[in-house]
């Protein structure tokens, strides 16, 4: 009985130390490097870029994948259509409209604070389909690509947004994408750009 308690103590404190190990080993570290240093080309490389900034002229918008969080603040749902809007927007073809209670307008565009304003959309049915952007920031610029293809550019912040396509038949999102401004991501890898080159 003494040795197995023996044993077994050894294995409880073995364990105890590995386990101990593995939670240090699991913390984030601290950076070793002063976050105050200006960024390199390297450590700003988190995205894939078609054309990395250090080789741009001036800042310029870029996109990414969608960002699945925001699945939840982009609502679709139909609604019955017994209602009158302000506006309607027409699709090439006459078919189909998009509108909003918005003040009239003879543009083929519109912005509207979508926080609180859905974008409404008829496709010949008894019904509108209602898309509504939930946060409290978001506006959205809406026009027609063609007879069926709607664009929106929702817009969350100053420098974030998602570019959308939605297909008014099929009653669907067919592209998401992130766009973001560049106006930070071009003076960061510029800084680092610079840093990089010998000094005289």
């Amino acid at each position: 009985m003494k040795r197995y308690g023996v044993s077994l103590t050894v294995v409880l404190f073995f364990g105890t130390v590995c386990y101990g190990v593995g939670c240090y080993c699991a913390r984030p570290t601290r950076p070793t490097k002063d976050i105050s240093q200006k960024p390199t080309a390297k450590s700003l490389n988190q995205w894939h870029w078609h054309t990395t900034p250090d080789k741009w002229k001036e800042p310029r918008v870029f996109h990414t994948p969608f960002g699945k969080r925001y699945d939840a603040k982009i609502l679709i749902w139909r609604k019955p259509l017994n209602e009158a809007f302000k506006c309607k927007v027409y699709s090439p073809n006459k078919a189909y409209w998009y509108g909003g209670n918005v003040e009239d307008t003879d543009e083929p565009t519109f912005f509207l604070n979508a926080s609180d304003n859905p974008v409404y959309v008829f496709n010949e049915r008894n019904y509108v389909i209602q898309i509504l952007f939930d946060d409290a920031q978001a506006w959205a610029n809406v026009f027609w690509i063609n007879e069926k293809l709607l664009s929106i550019r929702a817009r969350w912040g100053h420098v974030l947004g998602t570019d959308l396509i939605f297909d008014v038949e099929q009653e669907k999102f067919v592209y998401r994408e992130m766009w973001h401004g560049g106006t930070i991501a071009f003076q960061q890898w510029q800084q680092a750009k610079q840093a990089d080159q010998p000094q005289d």
